[in-house]
């Protein structure tokens, strides 16, 4: 049965439904993006960027690197296909 019309994505829906998402935050974008990247660096010591090349792994690189954020390890994902891991 190929039937796809009752498939609904389920994911923190509790958290989400409680903002507004009619407001636009006050920071830019680029602020969020370094406030992720310095949350993630305080809370973890080892962290490994699995780079494809694509918008979202790209801006994370650049977000650490204008940061000064130390990645510890930049794999690209080509190496884990060559491996044999598919994404």
């Amino acid at each position: 049965n190929n039937n796809t019309d009752n498939i609904k994505f389920i994911f923190n829906d509790d958290l989400f439904s409680t903002y507004d998402w009619s407001k636009e935050p006050e920071e830019d974008i680029y602020e969020l993006y370094r406030r992720r990247a310095y949350q993630l660096r305080k809370d973890y010591d080892y962290i490994v960027l699995l780079y494809r090349g694509g918008i979202d792994s790209q801006v994370m690189l650049e977000t650490f690197l204008e940061n000064n954020f130390r990645i510890r390890k930049l794999t690209p994902l080509e190496c884990f296909r060559l491996m044999g891991f598919r994404d």
